[in-house]
């Protein structure tokens, strides 16, 4: 089953603005009476909307108040011209709702308007009260309207919260003992240890400021004197000759056994209270899965189907074979059904009656016309270009001139050719300043900045309806098919009976051990609904289903009959079959990419960020070499707010068919970075000696290895959130480009909202993970640090899911199922064995005890991650004969965490082979699917009503745009598949289809479709 998908987009802006609101005129008599009008401007208690003010968020309110300063909003607001609507659209526009009229009368937008389309049509509203949510106090419960992913991942954030505060909490001991095992200033305290003022909470580190100066000839050879920093030899006389000295750490390393044990007990109950979450979290999916009913549940994907099965009949009829008999049957069925009602009682529970059949209700057939979709959106988005420039044009005109000229998706060029010449010799005309030269160049010229030319977007504009109507005179194939049934048996029916191993689809094989005799299917399913705390699996019952094919018959049809029948798609064809990803998360553009095209792209992307990851470490190691440790953080936490962005633009350039598969690139990408990036590039570029030694009152106390990571942490514990709660970009577009928009609707550009990823959401997540557990035994405070940066990403998401961000996409479970399965257990083997090295290397000095008894030291590799041998698990018994430097305690606990490293690291490999590398091997001779939880038995025809509830209609989503781009036709099929609705202007202007007929209409006779179909079949 699929999981809920959010549903937001339910109508425009609507009504005028109240002229009270955030306004300013320009003529005197206004500017008069603005004292009298402030009561009235403050006194507003309803939007345009009947919202109540107190209900508004308080940007809204802010930018109420700034509005009626001309540094704010030097445009002013028009406060006379009600037909201007909040989606940005006069009421005397015409039929199909485009025209966008430049003139410099009544030209001024409503900023008040813009606001209030922002707070209806993108943030989320309460479908009980109308209202938006609370920005903190809406429980967890209520985001699973945001999808089930983003549910899960917020969950994530509370639980390993706990975990690591529990784990804080249970090394509080070994806290304290840090605290007071250095005894450098005489008072059992370090006072050699601070970090930039900020307090003394890094003296409970590992730090250790006691040092001692003892004879070690041996620290002075060539082939050992590398191993020291220069501030720890020395050379003296002694009066019987030049004594060779290092200087050798002196803390309290001899009774470590207690406030260990306890660290090794938080260890434990780390990986127990995270295995055992990661596996009621695959119960957890399963419950949410069966809990709400979405178009997944019911739909398959063909991705490998003929280029020429382009008729919707076609499928419709082959896919109707795999309807159960019994289910075929039409039958009158009443069901309870929850559906959103918008009034005073709020939600409730109406009965519904519909017939229920298990037959194909929807086709979508996509056909690889990528190309020609991409030069429709790019002619709309320099349609969009020349109406603004056509527009600032006008207003820099004298009084009582202007570009009068209508320009909407629907303008073709040849008709506005003289006014664009008209504004172009305007421009010509102008000042030749340096200024204007040089941006004319770049924008003209490079085309590094839009062009500020009339004549060239107009010329542009020509090559790309040009080159529309050459791709609509091409012949498309299909390049996948999406089939939704009106039950989930049929559905499940159509995937026992084809899914099947890659190579068989390679080689066109067809069998299948689940088809009986006379068209009959076997298969084991759950019968049960699963529950979160059940300590066992759902009952599962063999079932045998009889096929509703009119074409077979029991008593006389053969095997190889039924096969090349039901499991050959036109008796030839093996069709290669899955469930359906969610329709929010299909990315329609990239469907027709090949494997190989994608592959391609995912090398030269990964071959970019490792040079990437590389160059950022090696300036890490520069500052840290010539600098204190807080520029490398600053440097650190700059690059991981970078980095992101990078991946973002990186992933860009590559291929993916889902939206989910995307983030999953951006996913690792950003993850494996900042690992290397905040906690092993630290570790890597840091010498053994200096991870826990400092030398008093010098500068280099700054290159310990705890002033590079404390700083971090504490960067993502502050900075992080409040640099997301600034929100700076879309900050900057609402209050200082939105007041300055030339029309309505460029206004209403400047509030799309933040875009929610979730996969730098789970990132985050896991890097604070990461270094919390990484740095968690010589630095036992970062559990503490690692919980409240989890719980400040925890509010802060709720936060901008509720007030900043636009609708997400909902990407199911796949980011939640990647992080369980490989990143998560990545991170507990991490945590054990990097503790056994922590564990092992005291007292990082490189100094160890002569066995002869001559009271003097020599030098020794302490270090067991970088000795020769690579020893692992760092026991004790790998210590050199004669030179050993573990105390009882010490050996005690490094042999603890070295063999639970080797259990963990066994049981880990042990999941990644059977879990990752045997279902992999399974999957290129046979079929692995299994469905998930029992069949719910609701037919699709009664829940298509539902807002979480769309169809597989392709469509497209732009950056500034409040609606989709459609790129098929939706006039016959139910406008609840297309998941959103324009209130004020319907979907006629947000369908290309209208494009390419008004372009190409005089165009050659096209050989076959030019967009991808959509057929319904309503019960």
């Amino acid at each position: 089953m699929g999981a809920s998908s959010p549903a937001f987009i339910n109508g425009g802006g609507g009504g005028a603005s109240d002229p009270c609101c955030g306004c300013h005129g320009d003529d005197a008599a206004t500017l008069a009476s603005e004292s009298e009008s402030s009561s009235a401007f403050f006194a507003c208690t309803d939007d345009d909307g009947g919202r109540p003010s107190s209900h508004m968020t308080w940007s809204r309110r802010l930018a109420r108040r700034l509005a009626r300063q001309r540094w704010y909003n030097p445009r002013g607001c028009s406060l006379e011209d009600s037909s201007i609507d909040g989606s940005g659209y006069r009421a005397h526009d015409d039929a199909s709702g485009l025209s966008k009229k430049i003139s410099k009368r009544n030209s001024r937008p409503s900023l008040d308007a813009a606001w209030a389309h922002y707070e209806r049509s993108v943030l989320p509203a309460d479908p009980a009260t109308g209202r938006l949510y609370d920005a903190w106090a809406t429980p967890l419960r209520e985001f699973v309207r945001f999808g089930a992913s983003t549910q899960m991942f917020l969950s994530t954030l509370l639980v390993f919260a706990t975990i690591l505060f529990v784990a804080g909490l249970l090394n509080v001991p070994l806290l304290v003992y840090f605290y007071n095992y250095a005894d450098s200033d005489g008072d059992g305290g370090k006072g050699g240890v601070d970090y930039l003022g900020v307090g003394r909470s890094i003296r409970a580190s590992a730090l250790c400021d006691a040092t001692i100066w003892v004879d070690c000839p041996s620290c002075h050879y060539e082939e050992n004197i590398g191993e020291y920093p220069d501030y720890r030899l020395r050379e003296v006389d002694d009066g019987n000759g030049n004594v060779y000295q290092v200087r050798r750490n002196a803390c309290d390393f001899d009774n470590f056994l207690v406030p260990g044990i306890l660290s090794y007990a938080a260890s434990i109950l780390v990986l127990v209270l995270s295995a055992f979450f990661l596996f009621k979290q695959t119960r957890a999916e399963v419950v949410i899965d069966e809990s709400v009913q979405t178009a997944s549940d019911y739909s398959i994907e063909i991705s490998n189907p003929p280029k020429d099965a382009l008729d919707p009949e076609e499928w419709k009829s082959y896919f109707d074979q795999f309807v159960d008999a019994n289910e075929n049957r039409t039958v009158e069925v009443r069901e309870s059904v929850e559906v959103d009602c918008h009034d005073k009682f709020g939600p409730r529970t109406c009965r519904s009656t519909r017939k229920r059949s298990g037959g194909v209700v929807l086709v979508t057939i996509a056909i690889d016309n990528g190309e020609l979709i991409r030069a429709l959106i790019k002619r709309r988005t320099k349609l969009e270009l020349l109406h603004k420039l056509l527009a600032k044009l006008s207003r820099e005109l004298p009084e009582g001139e202007s570009y009068e000229v209508a320009i909407d998706n629907l303008t073709m060029m040849e008709s506005i050719e003289t006014i664009v010449n008209e504004a172009s010799a305007g421009i010509h005309s102008q000042s030749r300043s340096i200024y204007t030269k040089c941006h004319r160049f770049l924008s003209n010229k490079l085309g590094v900045l839009p062009p500020n030319d009339p004549r060239i977007l107009w010329e542009q504009l020509v090559k790309i309806e040009s080159d529309v109507r050459t791709l609509a005179n091409k012949r498309y194939g299909a390049v996948a098919v999406f089939v939704t049934f009106d039950s989930e048996r049929s559905q499940r029916n159509a995937l026992h009976l084809l899914s099947t191993g890659a190579l068989d689809v390679w080689y066109n094989n067809r069998r299948n051990k689940l088809l009986q005799r006379g068209g009959k299917l076997r298969v084991t399913e759950s019968v049960q609904s699963s529950h979160l705390w059940s300590c066992t699996e759902p009952p599962e019952r063999e079932l045998e289903v009889q096929l509703s094919s009119p074409n077979l018959s029991a008593a006389r049809a053969r095997r190889a009959t039924l096969e090349k029948q039901l499991l050959m798609f036109r008796g030839k064809r093996v069709l290669q079959v899955a469930e359906a990803a969610e329709p929010s998360d299909v990315r329609w553009l990239d469907l027709q990419s090949s494997a190989t095209k994608r592959l391609e792209l995912h090398m030269v992307s990964g071959l970019g960020m490792l040079v990437f990851a590389f160059g950022s470490g090696f300036f890490i190691y520069r500052l840290s070499t010539n600098y204190a440790g807080a520029y490398a953080a600053m440097f650190i936490s700059l690059t991981n707010a970078v980095v992101p962005k990078a991946c973002e633009f990186i992933s860009n350039m590559e291929s993916h068919p889902t939206e989910h598969g995307k983030q999953l690139s951006l996913f690792v990408k950003i993850t494996l970075f900042r690992w290397f990036n905040s906690a092993i590039a630290l570790y890597l570029i840091s010498s053994f000696i200096e991870t826990i030694s400092v030398e008093n009152g010098a500068e280099r106390m700054m290159q310990s290895l705890m002033y590079k990571v404390y700083p971090v942490i504490l960067a993502e514990l502050f900075c992080n959130p409040v640099i997301e709660l600034l929100d700076i970009p879309e900050n900057v577009r609402r209050h200082f480009v939105a007041p300055r928009a030339a029309d309505q609707a460029e206004m209403n550009a400047c509030f799309s909202g933040t875009r929610w990823w979730l996969a730098e959401r789970y990132t985050n997540a896991l890097r604070v993970l990461f270094v919390a557990l990484f740095f968690a035994s010589i630095l036992p405070e970062a559990l503490f640090l690692g919980s409240l940066a989890l719980l400040a990403q925890y509010h802060v998401g709720k936060f901008m899911l509720l007030r900043l961000c636009g609708p997400p996409p909902d990407v199911g479970f796949h980011l939640a199922r990647f992080g369980r399965k490989y990143f998560l257990p990545a991170i507990l083997v991490t945590h054990v064995c990097i503790s056994s090295y922590w564990w092992s290397g005291y007292p990082y000095d490189q100094v160890c005890e002569d066995d002869s008894g001559s009271g003097q030291y020599v030098a020794c590799n302490q270090n067991f991650f970088f000795s020769k041998s690579r020893t692992f698990p760092p026991l004790p018994r790998w210590q050199p004969e004669g030179a050993e430097w573990m105390t009882e305690s010490q050996a005690t606990l490094t042999s603890l965490y070295g063999w639970t490293s080797m259990l963990v690291l066994a049981i880990a490999a042990c999941n990644f082979f059977c879990g990752t590398v045997v279902p992999w091997v399974r999957s290129l001779y046979e079929s692995t699917y299994a469905p998930d939880g029992a069949d719910q038995g609701i037919p699709f025809s009664n829940v298509l009503h539902r807002t979480e509830v769309s169809g597989y209609v392709p469509q497209s989503t732009l950056r500034g745009l409040t609606y989709p781009l459609l790129a098929c036709n939706v006039d016959e099929i139910d406008e609840n598949l297309i998941g959103w609705t324009d209130d004020e202007r319907g979907y006629a202007p947000h369908n290309l289809l209208h494009d390419l007929e008004a372009v190409a209409a005089n165009g050659a006779p096209r050989q076959g479709p030019v967009v991808s179909l959509v057929r319904q079949w309503k019960r």
